[in-house]
């Protein structure tokens, strides 16, 4: 029998199209006794969500991440050896927004496209004794005259090997424990004569039982593509200062800062540079350079 049934979810969230439209959350649910856990939010973009439990027999730490058209997971699990109880976690993150699509044709009400999304990450375990799986998990949903749904979910564990337990998406890069691709969805439909809600959700999980530890690291990587949809010609779709004519601005691609060892090696620079332009001062100032005798 499989770990994944120590995988469970605590919650789903959901608001209306109207509301704030980030959401993201992280449940835990440690299986040993007089386990200690602490949890911190941030809910401000990039919205996050952390718990981590510890005790005797083993720890779990789950993280999950949410900003405009990019999210990301990531869940660890331990237990000890000698411990009767097995150990489990899992993450869920979640974004939701109102997208608006057009046509340069007025006469067309809709249109069938594709959605093309990046899922980077690495899965693993270490098993002394005892058992430990990872997994991955996600889906696609779009609202309209004709609702659609994908969902995939990929596992890795120590009874077997990586496998591919259900995925309708084209894939292009490398599945296994390590991802790195780009995972196109089927054909679906949308309409141009209203707002089209798209849902993106991510979970990982991680569970062991006996002498075993395994991750699951997905920490923000389940993002639209550049160039996310597939559209036929004259149609384009648009929301909010992140998504613009169908391309996507992604909100982590930040100017480069530099980091505080190049702000002192840059302020040591300029203390140098006018100390040096001070000594030059005093060498040629006209009132105290040295006159010939």
């Amino acid at each position: 029998m499989r770990l994944t049934s120590l995988l469970t979810l605590g919650f789903l969230l959901a608001a209306p199209a109207n509301a704030d439209p980030l959401f993201v959350a992280s449940d835990s649910t440690p299986s040993f006794s007089a386990a200690q856990c602490s949890s911190t939010k941030s809910d401000s973009a990039p919205v996050t969500d952390s718990t981590s439990c510890g005790a005797v027999g083993g720890t779990v730490n789950g993280s999950s991440f949410s900003t405009f058209g990019h999210i990301g997971v990531s869940s660890d699990a331990s237990s000890a050896s000698g411990s009767s109880l097995g150990n489990g976690i899992s993450s869920e993150a979640l974004f939701r927004d109102v997208l608006f699509f057009s046509s340069t044709n007025p006469a067309l009400t809709g249109a069938d496209i594709q959605m093309s999304l990046l899922l980077q990450g690495i899965m693993g375990f270490d098993v002394s004794a005892g058992g430990a799986g990872s997994s991955i998990e996600g889906s696609l949903s779009v609202s309209g005259t004709a609702p659609s749904f994908f969902f995939f979910r990929f596992f890795d564990d120590s009874s077997g090997s990586f496998s591919v337990e259900q995925n309708p998406f084209a894939v292009a890069g490398t599945l296994g424990s390590t991802i790195d691709a780009v995972l196109t969805s089927p054909v679906f439909h949308v309409d141009f004569d209203g707002p089209t809600q798209l849902t993106l959700r991510l979970q990982s999980g991680s569970s062991t039982g006996g002498d075993a530890s395994a991750f699951s690291h997905f920490g923000s990587s389940f993002a639209f593509a550049s160039t996310p949809f597939l559209l036929p010609d004259g149609v384009t779709v648009s929301a909010g200062d992140y998504l613009v004519d169908d391309h996507f601005i992604d909100p982590l691609a930040a100017v480069g800062v530099p980091e505080p060892d190049s702000w002192m090696t840059m302020l040591l620079g300029f203390c140098l540079m006018g100390l040096t332009v001070r000594r030059r001062r005093r060498v040629y100032s006209p009132d105290k350079a040295q006159r010939p005798t």
